[in-house]
């Protein structure tokens, strides 16, 4: 997981390069851009699953607490009385370390943002003037 996340912010910053050069060359590169946005996704995918896990579970803590917390409303003239074994009950197990797919879906968005910055590289340099400099290298002087 460490090493797509790692992917996935090289990819992110490759294309923002990539599109930074091409802007300076006049060409608009909208899959570059596309591709940047998947690839900030894939960064942040991780994280959302974390965040997702986490709040299932105290959701269920919360809920688990909430029921056995509840009595019935005790009507006049009786007496409520509370055994250990009211308080019982069998115990949960929560799957925090189980991991689910995101492996699969942040490849499936790593590679269809990769196909979208080919795509627009493709054409910007290959197929376009991207490698050629009109007035050599860029200078202040």
């Amino acid at each position: 997981m460490q090493k797509l996340f790692i992917l996935s912010f090289a990819l992110m910053i490759a294309s923002s390069l990539f599109v930074g050069h091409a802007f300076s060359k006049g060409y608009v590169p909208y899959f570059g851009m596309i591709a940047g946005v998947f690839f900030l996704l894939a960064i942040f995918l991780p994280f959302l699953s974390e965040y997702n896990i986490l709040h299932r579970g105290f959701s269920s803590i919360g809920d688990n607490f909430k029921n056995l917390m509840h009595s019935e409303e005790p009507t006049k003239g009786e007496v409520e009385i509370l055994l250990p074994s009211h308080m019982n009950q069998a115990a949960k197990t929560y799957q925090l370390h189980e991991s689910g797919n995101i492996k699969i879906g942040l490849w499936v968005i790593l590679v269809t943002g990769l196909v979208f910055f080919a795509i627009d590289g493709v054409d910007f340099y290959v197929l376009g003037d991207g490698l050629k400099s009109a007035n050599g290298p860029i200078s202040n002087f």
